[in-house]
């Protein structure tokens, strides 16, 4: 979520992150296709998970994750119930952030984020043929499981940024196919996710909040029957539109807990599901940076400019010969430039002996301060050259209003 508040791309150090999430889902209503079926069985759907995730980001935007769930799956109805405890399918994911591989950079710049990873097979893996095994009447204690018993290819695909200074956008792409058939021959259908987030911030480095909308798309798997046939599973896949809101709370710099809670929209379901009526997570995140972050480069000293130089070319040129000139550095986003520049004006309008120009400051870099303006603290800035274009007099600051006391003796006009 703090995410899409972040525009900028100056990460300088190894961030690391470890977070424990504990999710609660409960259904008990089915559908079929799009309807709400009658719940004549009673039929209960409970899913506790717990989700451990370690992931690391290189400053060039390199990193990878690695997330490990665990929990209990519990279903009942009226003549059963089956408790399933299990590890789930293990997800690992490398990724780069092409901003900082490309070194783009702004605030409001669009962040693209890609990665690429794969599930392993490591949740236990519930199989229909060896429930079909079971001798006649006996009731299995297991129907469902966390592991799906099949390596999947997962492509992801981020963009967020800012919109305003408390205001960010997130939009993710995620897909996932099987790589292989589970034991039995189950043969999973492809996974498509979109998302759409807003995320904002209520009290600054404290409290941040989202809400987004998620789309799930599951094609139908395909699994043996009894005769040895393939035939489509009609209870598993369909579509999925859930509406999702977030708070996080950052407890310290290193410590942030999240607040989440999941609501169907919209459901068009294969055959008849009991899908979550509600999901509810809980997470606490650590992160960090290592390493000592890059030092800037050490910048020369400046030697500021004395009484006796000479004027470099670009402000020689600017010289008027034979007289006085008064050299005015300013800046539109300078308050003091701007109350001074009309005082200059009307005091060397006043006066033949003198001449006045002007340097717009306003987007110079720090290459041009250190060129033109050397050990100088700040804007206004005024030069005084005399007729053969030798530095008289560098004023700085407030000190600028005061350049009519470092002009000639024979330049007298007052300032109104």
């Amino acid at each position: 979520m703090s995410r899409a508040l972040d525009g900028s791309t100056g990460l300088q150090q190894t961030r690391v992150r470890a977070g424990l999430n504990y999710a609660y889902a409960y259904g008990d209503q089915p559908y079929n296709i799009d309807k709400p079926e009658q719940n004549a069985d009673e039929f209960k759907i409970r899913l506790q998970l717990v989700t451990l995730l370690a992931a690391a980001e290189l400053p060039s935007g390199s990193g990878a994750a690695l997330v490990l769930p665990t929990g209990r799956l519990r279903s009942s109805s009226s003549v059963r119930v089956t408790d399933d405890i299990g590890i789930g399918d293990a997800e690992l994911r490398l990724r780069q952030d092409l901003g900082r591989l490309f070194d783009l950079k702004g605030r409001y710049l669009p962040r693209l984020v890609v990665s690429l990873g794969s599930t392993a097979p490591t949740g236990v893996y519930v199989s229909k043929l060896d429930l079909a095994k079971l001798p006649s009447g006996q009731a299995p204690d297991k129907n469902l499981s966390l592991g799906r018993g099949a390596w999947w290819l997962l492509a992801d695909a981020e963009i967020f940024g800012p919109i305003a200074d408390r205001l960010g956008y997130y939009l993710s792409f995620r897909t996932r196919s099987a790589i292989n058939n589970a034991r039995d021959g189950f043969a999973w259908g492809d996974e498509r996710q979109y998302g759409a987030s807003l995320s904002g911030t209520i009290v600054p480095k404290l409290l941040s909040a989202s809400a987004s909308m998620d789309y799930l798309s599951r094609a139908m798997p395909t699994e043996i029957d009894y005769f040895g046939d393939r035939v489509d599973s009609a209870s598993v896949g369909g579509e999925y539109l859930d509406a999702t809101a977030s708070l996080r709370w950052q407890i310290t710099d290193s410590f942030a807990a999240d607040l989440t809670g999941r609501k169907p929209v919209w459901r068009k379901v294969s055959g008849i599901q009991t899908p979550p009526n509600y999901w509810v997570f809980v997470g606490l995140t650590w992160s960090t940076l290592l390493g000592d972050p890059p030092k800037a480069p050490a910048r020369p000293a400046l030697r500021a400019h004395q009484p006796g130089d000479t004027a470099q070319p670009e402000i020689a040129a600017l010289l008027v010969a034979g007289k006085t000139t008064i050299v005015d550095y300013w800046a539109t986003w300078c308050a003091p430039c701007l109350k001074l520049g009309p005082q200059l004006d009307q005091f060397v309008k006043a006066q033949d002996q003198l001449a006045l120009a002007k340097i717009d400051a306003s987007d110079w870099d720090q290459a041009n301060m250190d060129r033109l303006l050397p050990a100088v603290p700040g804007l206004p800035v005024v030069d005084i050259y005399t007729k053969d274009g030798k530095l008289s007099a560098r004023l700085c600051g407030e000190h600028a209003f005061d350049f009519a006391k470092y002009l000639p003796q024979e330049i007298t006009p007052t300032v109104k």
